[in-house]
């Protein structure tokens, strides 16, 4: 079992019933939730079973929330409490959630998991432009920096490009793998030579780093 340093804030998500959470740059559900879209009719004993069978498959995607843990203003439902104090909601990662639909074999799961699939892809890809939209207005020049990687050009030749030095393209494009606005393993299909050894080592230091995909003070996507 893992525990989080960053509650999960929840998901405004308009009237289509998923509850869904945003936690260390991913999205998360409660185990009492995710039980009832797999159909259980006591999600809460039932999800604990389903554990309880696949431990070692489940395992590393639930986790809880310190009571220290929680933000002054966090939108959590009453439902959710903290340890130490009283029983803790589990919740479940991205990951998790897909193998919970998988593993539980119910036919509301097989029947609801291709639209869990569908819309954690819809949420990611609002994270994603959210992120983009505030870093791009920021950083005005990140753009065109990002699409010249993408066409496999050197440091150097962005920076004669652009007009700024190899040194602040190199800071860039660091930067926008830290935040997850550029995909690595995308452009390291076209750059080569020291850019590519560059962008290997970049990939190693932020490749699953907590600090993927987020921004300062990012609040909960909306969903229209």
């Amino acid at each position: 079992m893992k525990e989080i340093t960053t509650s999960p804030v929840k998901v405004q998500n308009g009237e289509d019933g998923i509850e869904m959470y945003e936690s260390k740059g991913g999205f998360c559900m409660t185990t009492e939730f995710l039980g009832q879209c797999v159909g259980y009719a006591h999600p809460k004993v039932k999800m604990a079973q389903l554990f309880k069978r696949h431990k070692e498959a489940l395992e590393p995607h639930r986790f809880i929330i310190n009571k220290d843990d929680k933000p002054m203003g966090n939108k959590l439902p009453s439902k959710v409490t903290y340890s130490p104090i009283g029983q803790p909601s589990f919740f479940y990662d991205e990951e998790g959630i897909l193998k919970v639909f998988l593993l539980a074999g119910t036919p509301q799961a097989k029947e609801f998991g291709p639209k869990i699939i569908d819309h954690l892809k819809h949420l990611n890809a609002l994270r994603i432009q959210q992120i983009e939209k505030y870093w791009f207005k920021h950083r005005p020049y990140w753009p065109e920096i990002r699409d010249r990687v993408m066409m496999g050009q050197t440091f150097r030749e962005i920076a004669d490009a652009v007009g700024r030095s190899a040194a602040s393209i190199r800071n860039a494009v660091r930067r926008m793998i830290e935040v997850g606005i550029l995909q690595p393993a995308r452009a390291l299909q076209s750059v080569t030579g020291s850019t590519k050894k560059t962008l290997i080592r970049y990939t190693r230091k932020f490749m699953g780093d907590d600090r993927q995909l987020s921004l300062p003070n990012f609040g909960p996507i909306k969903i229209p």
